[in-house]
């Protein structure tokens, strides 16, 4: 191989390299990505489910063989506020999450229906994804929120 072909090979891998702007999601730890956004969220009357539970992920329409970990956070008063975190498995894991999650924003916005204040907060979610994570957010504060999920993905 001549010279400037290798060159230009070790040159482009630098480039590559050097353009990764996010943290690897190996770096992301699952707990502490949990425990700020919990206590970014603050609900009031909180309650706090794991996914991994096979009850709790039946209730969402989650198949515990998509994720790896995962976690409901939300509030027993009357309102909508609910944060629902999961790590996929990656692949098809991934849609199929979205999908449960996006079923169950359809749901509470059915039952919400007649209250205008949480009406609009269910308007307002955030349902998005960032490598393998799968995250919605029901809150007055979703932007807040947002900001401090898409934090761990920045370097």
């Amino acid at each position: 191989m001549p010279i400037k072909t290798i060159s230009a090979l070790i040159i482009s891998i630098f480039i590559f390299a050097g353009c990764q702007n996010s943290k690897s999601e190996n770096n992301i730890v699952f707990s502490d990505m949990r425990d700020k956004l919990i206590s970014t969220a603050n609900f009031d009357n909180p309650s706090t489910e794991d996914l991994k539970d096979i009850n709790t992920a039946q209730r969402y329409g989650i198949s515990i063989d998509d994720i790896e970990e995962g976690f409901v956070y939300s509030t027993k008063n009357e309102n909508s506020d609910k944060i629902i975190l999961a790590k996929t498995k990656g692949g098809a894991s991934v849609e199929n999450i979205e999908k449960a999650i996006a079923n169950e924003v359809s749901g509470l916005i059915s039952s919400w229906e007649d209250n205008v204040s949480e009406s609009k907060k269910l308007k307002d979610h955030v349902l998005k994804t960032k490598d393998n994570y799968v995250i919605l957010i029901i809150s007055d504060d979703s932007a807040k929120l947002e900001d401090e999920f898409d934090n761990f993905f920045n370097s």
